[in-house]
């Protein structure tokens, strides 16, 4: 999330789950995950060959990170320092570089930010890492909700860029009329949420307060019911959002939709969309 980390509101979604066809190529590499809070991701990366570890797979932001323990364990050399901005806040944080691994996928020098956890680890103690898009925008996968695995296409073992790449973002329509907004597809987050604009007013009937946990700050936004939501070729009608206050830190887009919004989502190689499936 230019350099941050989505929040840990728990406000789910409901959708139900199905069983859904999910096609696959004899090249495809399906690798089980786990969910966390009910919506998170949760895989098994290998890091600098010293054994697997559990990594929250998040497509909202753009940095990966390790905490402190797993990056002494790994003698992950400090290169420089640079800011972890997060919906909520913003904090240094030193900068290193580490191989990882994805089931065959094999990530090498992704540079890595080394910061504590704490909107993770203090309910998942095992998670030791993020996983963001400057690893995930070397891959082309589906996250496959339905059947809660993760489907591995092809990937690029050195990075193209040594930026972070892009977060995926799809085109929503709040309100349903003829304006569009562009929001993160985001698997680091378990409710829409909607970034406030003075010069874009939202249709949306405000709740109660709700702490926004991140791993770089916290804040106190507001719950509600937006009045419709199109995407994807599909209509909802007074959806559970999050409201964030246009205070907070700025952000290009629009807003955030969980990617378990979707059975099924196909991410490409710098973080295109490729399609998704409705439950």
């Amino acid at each position: 999330m230019g350099q941050s980390r989505a929040t840990c509101v728990a406000l789910l979604l409901g959708l139900g789950a199905a069983s859904l066809p999910a096609p696959s190529t004899a090249s495809d590499e399906v690798i089980p995950f786990r969910e966390a809070w009910g919506w998170a991701v949760v895989v098994p990366v290998e890091v600098g060959g010293s054994g697997v570890h559990e990594f929250l797979l998040d497509t909202g932001t753009t940095s990966t990170l390790l905490e402190p323990g797993l990056a002494t364990e790994l003698g992950i050399v400090v290169s420089s320092r640079a800011n972890l901005i997060t919906l909520a806040g913003a904090r240094a944080v030193a900068l290193g570089r580490a191989d990882l691994t994805l089931g065959r996928a094999r990530l090498a020098d992704v540079e890595v930010m080394i910061a504590d956890l704490p909107a993770i680890r203090s309910d998942e103690p095992r998670v030791r890492g993020l996983l963001g898009q400057s690893a995930l925008s070397r891959l082309e996968y589906t996250i496959d909700h339905a059947r809660r695995r993760l489907v591995v296409h092809r990937w690029q073992s050195e990075a193209s860029s040594p930026e972070p790449q892009a977060r995926p973002t799809l085109e929503v329509r709040l309100g349903c009329g003829r304006s569009t907004a562009r929001f993160v597809l985001d698997s680091g987050v378990g409710t829409p949420i909607l970034f406030e604009r003075t010069n874009r007013p939202l249709d949306v009937e405000v709740g109660g307060r709700v702490h926004a946990a991140t791993n770089a700050g916290h804040g106190v936004w507001r719950e509600g019911r937006l009045s419709s939501l199109c995407v994807a070729g599909r209509r909802m009608d007074r959806l559970p959002v999050v409201v964030r206050p246009e205070a907070a830190p700025a952000r290009e887009e629009d807003g955030l939709l969980p990617s378990r919004f979707f059975a099924r989502v196909r991410l490409g190689v710098a973080g295109i969309v490729v399609g998704v499936d409705h439950w």
